[in-house]
C-alpha cells in the first residue's frame, strides 16, 4: 500500500515538473516571439524612414508598401505608437493625390483616433492638412467643427487655432490680399508663431497667404521655420517667392542653396526642375550640373531631367569653356567613379530604367562622362533607339 502511494506521489511530482517545464517553455516561446516581432517591426520602420529620406519616386513607392504592411498588421482595436503614426502620415501626405491612397489614409486616421486618444490632436491636424491640400474647404470646416466637439479638444492649443481657421474659412476660400483686414493679419501671424513655438508645421496654404500679405516683413518668420524644418520644400518656395517679389532681399548664397535643395526636397518633381531652370542665373555652373547629374541618377525615367542635364553641359561649354566643364565632370567622377561608369556602359544599371524617349539625350550625354570613344561605340551598339 505504501509502495503504491509512493509511486503515485512520485508520478504526480514528475507530472508537475513536466507541466512547469512545458509552461516555462511556452512562456519563453511567447517572449521570444514578442521580441522577434518587436525587432522586425523596428527594423521595418527604420527602413521605411530611410526610404522616405531618399526622397525619390521609387523609394517612396517602396515606403508605401511598408506602410501598407503595417496597416494590415494593426488590429481593429490596436494601439498606434506615435513613431508609426508619423511614418504612415508622412508617406500618405506624399501620395495624397492617389484616390486609393486617400481612402486608405482617411481610414487610418479614423482608426488611430478611435484606438489611441492621445493622437487625436495630431489626427485633426493631418486630416485638415490633407483636406486643405485637395482644396476641400467645406470638408475642412466640417472636420474642425465635428472633431473639436466629438473629441473635446476645445482647450487644446492647436485645435484653438483650427477653430480660427474655421471662423475665417471664407477668407481662405476666396483669398484677396487687398481685402484682408488688419485683424486677420495679426491673428494669422499669431497662429504661425504659436505653431513654431510648439514645433508644429502649418499647412502650406497658411504660409503662402502669410508670405503674400506680409511680403518682405515676413522673411524673418520664414527663416525661423526653415531653420526648424530644413527639409520641407514649400518653406523654401516661400523664401524664393519673396526674392522674386523683392529682389536683393535674400543673400545670393542662400537663394542658390534654396533653388538647388528644392529639387531633391520635392522628390524630384517636374515643377522643381522648372523652378531650377527659370532661376538658373542665380546658380553657379558647377552646382547646376552636379544637381542635374544627381537628379539624372535618382530619376532616370524623366525625360525633362535628361534634356536639362545635356543642355546645362552644352551651355557650360559655351559660357565657361570645355576645360571648365571637364573639371566639373572630373569632380563628379572623383566622388563615385564606379557608379558613374556603370551608368554609361552596356551592362549599366541605369540603362534598363531609361524610356525610349530619353535614349537620344542619354547617348548625347555619354561622351561628356566617358571621354572614351571605344566605350562610347560599345554603348551605341547595345542601345535600342
Amino acid at each position: 500500500m505504501e509502495e503504491e502511494i509512493g509511486r503515485e506521489l512520485s508520478q504526480s511530482e514528475d507530472e508537475s515538473k513536466l507541466e512547469r517545464r512545458t509552461s516555462h517553455t511556452h512562456r519563453s516561446s511567447k517572449g521570444s516571439y514578442r521580441n522577434i516581432k518587436s525587432h522586425v517591426r523596428s527594423q521595418l520602420l527604420h527602413l521605411g524612414k530611410r526610404l522616405i529620406a531618399e526622397n525619390t519616386v521609387d523609394s517612396h513607392n517602396e515606403a508605401l508598401k511598408i506602410a501598407s504592411i503595417f496597416l494590415e498588421s494593426i488590429p481593429p482595436r490596436g494601439y498606434v505608437p506615435e513613431d508609426l503614426f508619423t511614418f504612415i502620415v508622412s508617406i500618405f501626405h506624399i501620395h495624397y493625390q492617389d484616390e486609393s491612397c486617400a481612402r486608405l489614409f482617411t481610414k487610418f486616421l479614423s482608426m488611430a483616433a478611435a484606438t489611441t486618444p492621445n493622437l487625436r490632436p495630431l489626427v485633426l491636424e493631418h486630416s485638415v492638412r490633407f483636406l486643405a491640400s485637395r482644396g476641400d474647404y467645406d470638408g475642412v470646416l466640417e472636420e474642425i467643427q465635428r472633431r473639436c466637439s466629438e473629441w473635446n479638444l476645445e482647450k487644446h492649443e492647436i485645435a484653438k487655432h483650427y477653430r480660427w481657421v474655421a471662423k475665417n474659412i471664407d477668407s481662405f476660400r476666396d483669398f484677396e490680399p487687398e481685402n484682408t483686414s488688419q485683424e486677420f493679419k495679426i491673428e494669422l501671424e499669431d497662429v504661425l508663431v504659436t505653431y513654431l513655438k510648439h514645433r508644429r508645421l502649418p499647412n502650406f496654404v497658411l504660409l503662402a497667404i502669410y508670405t503674400e500679405i506680409y511680403g518682405s516683413d515676413g522673411l524673418r518668420l520664414i527663416n525661423e521655420y526653415i531653420q526648424e524644418f530644413p527639409k520641407i520644400f514649400y518653406l523654401r518656395i516661400n523664401r524664393i517667392f519673396l526674392h522674386i517679389q523683392h529682389e536683393s532681399l535674400i543673400p545670393p548664397n542662400v537663394l542658390e542653396d534654396d533653388i538647388l535643395k528644392l529639387v531633391p526636397l520635392s522628390s524630384y518633381s517636374l515643377a522643381s526642375f522648372d523652378f531650377l531652370w527659370c532661376l538658373k542665373s542665380h546658380v553657379g555652373t558647377e552646382n547646376l550640373i552636379c544637381t542635374l547629374f544627381d537628379a539624372m541618377v535618382a530619376v532616370p525615367h524623366l525625360k525633362r531631367v535628361w534634356e536639362l542635364f545635356f543642355t546645362a553641359l552644352v551651355e557650360g561649354v559655351q559660357t565657361k569653356g570645355w576645360d571648365e566643364v571637364e573639371k566639373i565632370i572630373e569632380t563628379i567622377l572623383a566622388g563615385s567613379t564606379a557608379r558613374i561608369y556603370n551608368n554609361f556602359t552596356p551592362m549599366g544599371c541605369i540603362l534598363a530604367k531609361i524610356p525610349k524617349d530619353c535614349t537620344l539625350y542619354y547617348l548625347a550625354t555619354a561622351p561628356f562622362i566617358l571621354k572614351n570613344m571605344e566605350r562610347f561605340k560599345e554603348l551605341v551598339n547595345v542601345v535600342e533607339m
